[in-house]
This record gives structure tokens, sequence and C-alpha cells, in this order.
């Protein structure tokens, strides 16, 4: 199992296309082969912080998901819409496991 997180800083002018692009996004990733889930969320505590929490079952599913036409589209608005650097970290795991709450 491969997990992706991803941290996306936007202008406020922008948040409202972000928010927009992301329906589609989601929609387009949640049907790929491999994809395990897909869920984006915005910060409480830093306005207009984008997060995105997504499970692959493989790198292979991962790399082929950004070599995806619908992610090369919201790659190239990124520059517009973008606010400071983001980061987007892949995290290899044999298992995922049910921590009690």
């Amino acid at each position: 199992m491969f997990v992706v997180h991803g941290t996306f800083p936007v202008l406020a002018s922008a948040a409202d296309d972000v928010r927009a692009a992301i329906v589609g996004l989601q929609a387009a990733t949640r049907a790929e082969s491999g994809n395990l889930s897909y869920e984006w969320c915005e910060s409480v505590e830093t306005p207009n912080t984008f997060f995105s929490i997504e499970t692959w079952e493989s790198r292979q599913a991962v790399d082929d998901h950004l070599g995806s036409e619908h992610v090369k589209a919201a790659v190239e608005s990124l520059p517009g819409w973008l606010a400071g650097a983001p980061s987007l970290i892949g995290y290899e795991t044999p298992e995922a496991i049910t921590l009690p709450l």
C-alpha cells in the first residue's frame, strides 16, 4: 500500500477555483485502477491551505495517477493558485493498521 499526503497553500483569490477543481479531480481519481481512497480538506487553522490524503494499492498506481491527464491539467494550474511551495510526500507500508479510538 502506498499513502500520499499533499499540502497546498493557495492564494485566497484562488481558493474557490481550487475547491471547484478538486471536485473533478476527485471523481476522476477515484475511478482510477489502484486507488483505494482520495480525499481533500482545508485547514481549520490555516485558511486557504489544502491537504490531500490518498491511499493506493501500489507505488505503480501512484505513478500512473501522476501521469494521468487530469493530474497534468491540475498541475498546470498550480502556479496561478499557489501562495507558497506545495509538498507531496509518499509513504510505503506493507499493511493498513486500524487503530482503536
